[in-house]
């Protein structure tokens, strides 16, 4: 799992002149919206970009802040109370039209303002007859938004922007003596924290083993796959026609390497293979074969020895190589053609294949005693056997 985080930050500044009133006290209520006059950040962010996996998850948080600085000068000859109740808000329309509103947490603030020294001048804000205060609060969403189905998240994967757009409003309800003037210095800001949460690309490395000689696919050898630090992270087998394939990988530097067999060669020398993955699968990774000649001694014509196995009713047996029909046979390099290896199918199925390995699945009806025979022939890179090897499978059956 890959994130990105997108910070914006959006500040809304306002300055505010509240007239001075004739009558001996008043309540008022001034609901004042906010115009964005100073952007820090932009209120975008850059749609996730697919090319760079799968998008899973946007998360967005959101934080308001609300900051006033109030100055306050009387215009009486008598001591004034000032009484004010403060409130205020944001509503942010999301890219996939969703409006989300957070609230400031409500103020009370009562001051006494001193007479007016010289009564009938205008309000300069300084001296013994003036006061203030400053107010701050700061909100944030709570849950946090969270999209995780594919019609939200496709406001924000593609090409272009995800925008945002914010309106802020402040409450300010006075109550109180009427001969104060006040001048307010307003400014509310909203953090919003897109994170992005993705998935790699995953990709195959894909190719073949074959028999440089005959063209033919070699099924049964092993394959190694490496990481960029060169260890072994994961195995396969070729199938019967030599393919491979390792999957699930997410972009980075591999290398492929064959596990090479006695009695074998690389035809071309190259025994491992580096494969670089980024955008797309890689294919064709192909190795290149062939048979050594036979050991010392090996000479034509030569025998196979016979061979001897048990299994179990109900359950497959897997036979390795390294136990296999050629196992006990030194100069045997290859089955010749195993895919016309076959048993009557009222003993079960059989699979075998060039390195000698094979599968055995008994019937369900079989019975325990029984013995499975079926017969091949091998090449020792001269010649092939001069007889078919036997090979018998003993099955026994607890009922």
């Amino acid at each position: 799992m890959k994130t990105i985080k997108w910070i914006l930050l959006v500040a809304f500044v306002g300055l505010i002149f509240a007239p001075l009133a004739a009558a001996e006290t008043i309540t008022v209520s001034d609901e004042i919206p906010f115009t964005p006059t100073d952007w820090t950040l932009p209120a975008c962010v850059d749609k996730f970009d697919p090319s760079l996996g799968t998008l899973t998850k946007v998360i967005i948080e959101m934080e308001t802040c609300g900051f006033e600085d109030y100055l306050l000068d009387s215009e009486d000859s008598s001591a004034q109370v000032f009484i004010k109740d403060l409130t205020g808000w944001t509503e942010t329309t999301l890219p996939n039209g969703d409006i989300v509103r957070i609230d400031l947490a409500p103020q009370h603030y009562e001051l006494s303002v001193e007479a007016d020294d010289e009564p009938g001048l205008p309000a300069d804000f300084v001296g013994d007859d003036s006061d203030g205060f400053h107010a701050e609060d700061c909100s944030e969403l709570d849950p946090v938004i969270t999209y995780t189905d594919a019609a939200n998240l496709a406001f924000f994967t593609g090409a272009g922007q995800a925008c945002f757009s914010t309106a802020a409003k402040a409450r300010n309800i006075r109550d109180g003596s009427a001969n104060v003037e006040e001048r307010v210095d307003a400014e509310i800001k909203q953090i919003v924290t897109v994170t992005y949460e993705y998935e790699l690309p995953l990709f195959c490395i894909r190719g073949h083993k074959f028999n440089s000689l005959t063209g033919e696919g070699l099924g049964g050898w092993l394959i190694n796959l490496k990481d960029a630090s060169g260890d072994v992270i994961d195995t396969k087998t070729t199938n019967p026609d030599g393919s491979y394939e390792f999957c699930e990988l997410p972009p980075g530097i591999y290398e492929v390497c064959e596990v090479m067999k006695t009695g074998w060669k690389s035809t071309d020398g190259v025994t491992c293979i580096s494969v670089p993955l980024d955008s797309e699968d890689s294919e064709d990774n192909d190795f290149m074969n062939e048979p050594t000649q036979p050991p010392c001694g090996g000479t034509c014509p030569w025998f196979i020895k016979n061979e001897l196995y048990t299994a179990q009713c109900g359950v497959l047996k897997e036979v390795p190589a390294e136990k296999g029909i050629l196992a006990n046979d030194p100069q045997a390099i290859t089955v010749v053609d195993p895919e016309s290896i076959t048993i009557d199918p009222k003993y079960g199925t059989l699979d075998v294949y060039e390195d000698g390995s094979f599968d055995y699945d008994p019937s369900p009806s079989i019975r325990s005693g029984t013995y499975v025979i079926f017969r091949y022939t091998a090449n020792n890179g001269a010649c092939d056997a001069k007889y078919p090897g036997t090979a018998k499978i003993q099955v026994a059956c607890c009922r």
